[in-house]
């Protein structure tokens, strides 16, 4: 009989936006991290970076490495709202004990900075 192993699952939605001139924004709902960067492809770099880092630091504090800490309520109703394309463009992280899939989805407007 086969060993089984327990493999954690953690399936993320970023969303994604770019006021004109700035740079590329990357929200992740699940946990409150967000980064910026000059394209998408950069954006998904330093999403895993920051998430990784995230994680670390909930770890080195002896917190629950994976409790949800979900970003605010503006950016839950701007992926509810239908303001979001569809457009997945994943990262898939792979590693023996766990897997990370993050679903980038570009928003058709920016969320309003001043919305709390």
């Amino acid at each position: 009989m086969a060993a089984q192993t327990n493999k954690f699952e953690l399936k993320l939605d970023v969303l994604c936006w770019q006021r004109e001139g700035r740079p590329f924004v990357g929200q992740c709902l699940q946990y409150d991290v967000a980064v910026q960067a000059s394209s998408i492809e950069e954006l998904k770099e330093r999403f895993y970076r920051a998430l990784v880092t995230y994680f670390a630091e909930r770890a080195r504090l002896g917190l629950d490495v994976f409790e949800e800490n979900r970003a605010p309520l503006k950016f839950w109703n701007l992926a509810a709202s239908g303001k979001v394309d569809h457009d997945d463009l994943p990262i898939y992280v792979q590693s023996p004990k766990a897997s990370v899939r993050a679903s980038f989805r570009m928003t058709k407007e920016a969320p309003d900075p001043e919305d709390a």
